[in-house]
């Protein structure tokens, strides 16, 4: 059963100065965003966050993997698996980033297209608020 819990992985890779960010784009709708999903059963939220990215994405090597401290309560609402269970009202999320050697990705079937983009333009992109705060965080910390 689906824990009330959410994660958010930002995929970036790093050369020199340069940071760029993976942005996906939902497939059933006008999304923007990194990579994101709930906790199955008793799961944690790192192997969540590593499951959540190899089904996204296809991509199993991960350089580094950077615990940030931001986290959020996100009204039960927006998650479809949560809309008629009176027991929850929020649903919490924290986030990491991942940090790869290369830029390939088998993407999943909710996706139709994914774009490497400096981090610096990722912002105005993004549809949700989190997504957001989660890069201002790991912009601060590499």
């Amino acid at each position: 059963m689906r824990q009330p819990e959410n994660v958010l992985v930002i995929p970036f890779i790093k050369k020199g100065d340069e940071l760029k960010v993976a942005v996906f784009y939902r497939r059933h709708s006008d999304y923007c965003q990194f990579v994101a999903g709930g906790l199955e059963d008793q799961e944690s939220h790192l192997h969540a966050a590593r499951r959540e990215f190899f089904e996204e994405t296809g991509q199993l090597r991960v350089i580094r993997i950077l615990p940030l401290k931001i986290e959020a309560f996100i009204p039960k609402e927006e998650f479809v698996d949560f809309q008629d269970r009176p027991d929850i009202e929020a649903v919490h999320a924290v986030a990491f980033g991942f940090q790869l050697a290369t830029p390939e990705f088998i993407l999943s079937k909710e996706h139709y297209k994914v774009e490497w983009i400096p981090a610096s333009e990722a912002a105005e992109r993004l549809t949700f608020e989190f997504d957001r705060e989660a890069l201002r965080e790991l912009l601060t910390r590499i």
